[in-house]
């Protein structure tokens, strides 16, 4: 279910529940675009995940909450700071342990992360000089340690390009991205390593 008008005031509003044989996931997002009457956005969202999956060899449990605020700092920018809290759970059977990695049985167990992201984006896709082209950039940094088990500093960077063609009926779009994660306790874990973006 997804509202981007919640009852005529602007409001987004998110859930999402998926089962499969392999797991379950549920999800829930809500967006106030004009906090205290002024252009601020303000973010809150939760979720549950859990996966018990036969291509891989151990499962996995994890939920958490995040609150999110974002402001302009020019025509087409914007900042922003995150504050989430997650729990990850990494679940092994006694046969599917012995024939891992050990690089994967090295996380086997529960974490908490408590982390702080500060981002900043421009796009000027729909306000640009040219109605037919456009850019997005996104720049993040996050700094886990806020208490918790993980300590890490994790930078990403995307850059989407756009342009509309054939008499504006089709849309070409190029994006790349890339981050670097820096753990600073000397051992990364499986949940923040890098995986394909589905965006």
């Amino acid at each position: 279910f997804s509202e981007r008008n919640f009852l005529g005031r602007g409001q987004t509003v998110r859930a999402g529940v998926s089962t499969v044989s392999g797991g379950q996931a549920l999800s829930f997002s809500f967006i106030e675009p004009n906090f205290l009457a002024r252009d601020i956005s303000l973010g809150l969202s939760g979720y549950y995940e859990q996966t018990q999956t036969q291509d891989r060899s151990f499962d996995t449990e994890d939920f958490g909450a995040a609150t999110s605020v974002s402001f302009p700092v020019s025509e087409n920018g914007r900042a922003g700071l995150r504050y989430s809290i997650d729990r990850n759970e990494i679940i092994f059977s006694d046969a599917s342990r012995a024939n891992s990695s050990p690089i994967i049985t090295a996380d086997e167990g529960d974490r908490l992360v408590s982390a702080l992201r500060a981002s900043y984006s421009f796009d000027n896709r729909t306000t640009g000089l040219n109605p037919n082209a456009g850019v997005a950039l996104e720049f993040s940094a996050t700094y886990a340690g806020l208490g918790g088990d993980a300590e890490y500093l994790l930078t990403e960077a995307r850059a989407v390009a756009e342009r509309a063609v054939l008499r504006e009926e089709v849309t070409l779009r190029a994006t790349v991205e890339g981050g670097a994660l820096d753990t600073l306790n000397g051992n990364s874990n499986y949940n923040d390593r890098f995986f394909l973006s589905s965006r």
